[in-house]
């Protein structure tokens, strides 16, 4: 019951939200809304981005490590991937949704010519950093399939993406679960385990 208290209360805040942009809107002239369209474009694409990396550090995203013991297609991880970015985003998707009303409503607008740039927006938030966290890059690769088309290994590499700046190890994980890395270069099933 709680869950579902805090989950109308948050909502709703954003609805209230989504509103003062379809008023803020509807009501700016053509020079306001040159000057602070891409303000909020930015403020809703760093929500967009940060959203994920936070609710991970909180504890309440996917842990990848209780996927690694089902034999999951990589199209279907790509697909789960897509889906959370979208969930973690639907406050993003009501503010679009109240500034792409407020641009119909305003009729001088034209409303509709936005829609496509609107949506290039949402494809383009939703794909950012698909295969990146935290200053590393992440590879899955699926390999030995069955008869049945469900994969029976697959690797794991993290490489920083600037090494020694965003991260100095590389990183290494198949199905037998066991996480490697090597300082020095990518890692692979003879680098050292890490330490627990």
């Amino acid at each position: 019951m709680f869950g579902v208290i805090t989950g109308l209360f948050w909502y709703g805040i954003w609805v209230v939200v989504a509103c003062a942009a379809f008023l803020a809107v509807s009501g700016a002239s053509a020079e306001k809304l040159r000057l602070w369209a891409p303000v909020g474009a930015l403020g809703v694409c760093v929500y967009w981005q940060v959203m994920p990396i936070l609710s991970a550090s909180m504890g309440s995203a996917l842990d990848m490590r209780k996927l690694m013991v089902y034999p999951v297609p990589h199209a279907k991880l790509f697909q789960v991937e897509v889906l959370l970015r979208l969930t973690t985003g639907v406050e993003m998707l009501m503010v679009l949704a109240g500034s792409v009303a407020g641009m119909f409503h305003r009729a001088a607008l034209m409303g509709w010519l936005s829609l496509p740039a609107v949506l290039l927006y949402i494809a383009f938030n939703l794909l950012l950093a698909s295969g990146t966290r935290s200053g590393y890059s992440f590879v899955y690769a699926p390999s030995d399939p069955s008869d049945a088309g469900e994969y029976q290994s697959y690797t794991v590499h993290a490489s920083p993406l600037k090494p020694g700046i965003t991260g100095r190890n590389y990183f290494y994980l198949d199905q037998t679960a066991i996480l490697r890395f090597k300082p020095d270069g990518p890692a692979d099933a003879t680098s050292a385990t890490v330490p627990k």
